[in-house]
């Protein structure tokens, strides 16, 4: 099989391919836990979107409202922004054309004006010295070829820093009733899956999206 030529393009710049993305020489470190952690944020963004193709009002609660702002709970076309923009992420994660990378070396900064360049990209992440640091955790930016995520490694706070141990969710959702248990729906943000499904998610329409960090 000849691989296209963009594809060929990123593997000459240092990065391998995993089950789905792409990962820089920069995630060697973390090369395993990346790897297990975007195949798990891939099934739960598959399972998003099968559970919101199966939705039919009315069901419990106002989820539509309350979580995507429609005005009514019978809101078909919003229901739809829902399914595709999981989709879209589904195809984020199975695309090696999306590229990782563990740390932002391969940013360089504008002076001190939080502006970085990569390739004749330019990303903005408010960071003087640094794209990573304060508080984010990671960030996304359009490639050239497909959307560029950056896992922080370099603060307590990077992605790669403030998952410890906790790669993927797993057994959690089986702990019953999550308004009961010890660790709610906020522990999530523990979990390095759902870290990566964070910026699948903005990935997955960056016209919608156009850049974000998180």
């Amino acid at each position: 099989m000849q691989l296209p030529l963009s594809l060929l393009i990123i593997l000459s710049h240092g990065a391998r391919l995993i089950h789905s993305v792409s990962l820089a020489d920069d995630c060697t470190q973390w090369f395993s836990d990346v790897d297990t952690a975007v195949t798990e944020a891939r099934d739960m963004a598959s399972f998003a979107q099968t559970r919101w193709e199966s939705f039919s009002p009315p069901w419990p609660g106002s989820l539509l409202q309350d979580m995507l702002g429609a005005g009514t709970e019978d809101d078909s076309d919003i229901l739809q922004v829902a399914v595709g923009w999981y989709s879209k992420a589904v195809r984020a994660a199975e695309d090696p054309k999306t590229l990782i990378h563990c740390t932002d070396t391969h940013l360089n900064p504008i002076g001190t004006t939080g502006t970085f360049v990569d390739n004749g990209l330019r990303v903005t992440t408010g960071q003087q010295n640094n794209a990573c640091g304060g508080a984010l955790r990671g960030f996304m930016y359009p490639g050239h070829d497909g959307p560029i995520i950056v896992l922080c490694s370099d603060s307590a706070n990077g992605a790669l820093r403030a998952y410890k141990e906790a790669v993927v969710i797993n057994g959690w959702n089986m702990q019953g009733d999550m308004r009961l248990v010890p660790f709610g729906v906020n522990y999530l943000a523990g979990f390095l899956s759902y870290m990566i499904l964070h910026e699948l998610m903005h990935a997955a329409d960056s016209l919608q999206c156009e850049w974000s960090h998180g």
